[in-house]
C-alpha cells in the first residue's frame, strides 16, 4: 500500500475508490439478476435471498461511496473503511456465484424435472 507523508488523502486511495464506484453498482445489478433467476429454482431460495440482500447492501455501498468520492477533499479513513467492506463483500460474492453455478449445473444434470418450480395459479 502506498503511504503519504503529508496529512492529506493519498491520490491512490481516492483513485481506487473512484474506480470501485461503478464496479459496486455492476455487482449489485448482477446479484439482483441472479436472485431473480434463483427464485424459480428449487432448493435455491436461501441463496436467492442472500443475493437479494447482497444487491441491496451493494446499492447502499454505491450511494455511500459516491458521496465520499465527491468533493475536493474527501477523508481517507472513511474511504479505507468502505474499501475494506467492499473487499469482504467481493469475496462473499465470488463464493456465492460459484454456489449459483454449481446449483444450476446439478439441477440441470441430475434433476431436470425439478429445475423449475411449477408456478401455475
Amino acid at each position: 500500500m502506498i503511504q503519504c507523508s503529508i496529512p492529506v488523502l493519498c491520490p491512490s486511495i481516492l483513485r481506487l475508490a473512484k474506480d470501485k464506484v461503478m464496479g459496486v453498482l455492476d455487482q449489485a445489478s448482477k446479484a439482483r439478476k441472479i436472485s431473480l433467476e434463483l427464485q424459480n429454482v428449487e432448493f435455491a431460495s436461501e441463496l436467492s435471498g442472500q443475493m437479494k440482500k447482497h444487491a441491496e447492501d451493494m446499492e447502499t455501498t454505491y450511494v455511500t461511496l459516491s458521496k465520499l468520492t465527491q468533493g475536493n477533499s474527501p477523508e481517507e479513513k472513511p474511504l479505507k473503511k468502505i474499501l475494506a467492506e467492499i473487499a469482504t463483500k467481493d469475496q462473499w460474492f465470488e463464493k456465492a456465484e460459484a454456489r449459483q453455478c454449481l446449483t444450476s449445473v446439478l439441477l440441470t444434470q441430475r434433476w431436470p424435472e425439478a429445475k423449475l418450480r411449477d408456478k401455475r395459479i
